[in-house]
């Protein structure tokens, strides 16, 4: 199986934010429609592959945001991005119709109520890469996934030089981030992460945090274990404890037994991979049928520039 996973979340705000001004004659918004439609194609192009999965926080057909393990361990999680309640109602109306055009076009796409799509993500990669013989492609501009690139899973990275991205193995990676990408929590957790509002250890900053990773500590270190340096710098039995837990909310949860998972959430993962292992997208004699519709969203959302490729969606 040759399977493209892409973080929806990431996906439809990156699309936005680059189409903010796309919209039809009437004035209604375009921009995540077209924009998120013309990433995944590039980005099927770009890493060969045929199946697509798409995992988000919600439901994208009628999206509310559920807390987590992580905002319940953490209250201030994420509270640093600004809240735009414009931009969340263009977005999110938006993906109700991309839904639509998931089915359509056979992606498919999952949501497990209190499971962020980085877990979702995590526990798929994990499973495919021990259990298929194919290729697993991230999609996410996220540098959160850096730590799942291992085995045969690749991350196609987006960048504005190349409409289709960087298609990097674990060694690529390593180059463009300075350090082992599996140690990714180690480094959020050192120098912090201001998006999701992770302050990282006291008086160290990015250059301290790649010399430690790539100095001392190795992919299998535990935070309690990290060198006398690190710990030294974080002075205080506070500043310390603020870290450690930073470590824990910046590691992608990729075992459905991780305590971090509750019962239900565990249950609705384990059908998720069922589905996922199943999935293979053939066209039948359904195939015209479906491009007609197709071309008939395309054009009453003045998508004009999908409506003659049919073999790049359809192939």
């Amino acid at each position: 199986m040759n399977v493209l996973l892409v973080d929806g979340n990431n996906l439809l705000y990156r699309a936005h934010y680059a189409h903010l001004d796309l919209r039809t004659r009437k004035g209604e918004p375009t921009g995540v429609l077209y924009g998120a439609l013309s990433m995944l194609q590039n980005a099927v192009r770009a890493s060969n592959t045929r199946e697509v999965c798409l995992f988000f926080d919600g439901d994208p057909a009628d999206y509310r945001r559920i807390p987590t393990f992580r905002s319940r361990l953490f209250s201030e999680y994420k509270q640093q991005r600004v809240k735009d309640e414009t931009a969340t109602e263009a977005i999110w109306s938006q993906a109700a119709r991309l839904v639509k055009v998931f089915r359509l076009l056979k992606y498919r796409y999952y949501h497990v109520p209190g499971v962020e799509a980085d877990d979702l993500i995590g526990v798929i990669a994990r499973k495919l890469r021990k259990v298929e013989a194919g290729r697993v492609v991230i999609y996410s501009g996220d540098t959160d996934y850096y730590q799942l690139v291992r085995g045969g899973v690749q991350l196609l990275k987006p960048t504005k030089e190349n409409s289709g991205g960087l298609l990097l193995d674990r060694s690529k990676l390593a180059k463009v981030a300075g350090y082992d990408p599996i140690k990714a929590a180690h480094y959020k957790a050192i120098a912090g992460d201001t998006a999701d509002n992770f302050k990282g250890v006291f008086g160290m900053g990015t250059k301290a945090a790649v010399y430690a990773l790539n100095n001392e500590v190795t992919a299998l270190t535990p935070w309690c274990d990290l060198p006398q340096m690190v710990q030294r710098k974080a002075k205080t039995e506070a500043n310390w404890s603020n870290a450690a837990r930073c470590y824990e909310l910046s590691r992608i949860r990729t075992l459905i037994k991780d305590p971090a998972f509750s019962a239900q959430e565990r249950a609705a993962l384990r059908e998720v991979i069922t589905d996922v292992l199943s999935y293979e997208r053939v066209f039948n004699g359904e195939t015209m049928k479906r491009w007609q519709k197709f071309v008939k969203f395309c054009r009453r959302w003045e998508l004009v520039s999908f409506v003659m490729q049919r073999a790049e969606f359809l192939a």
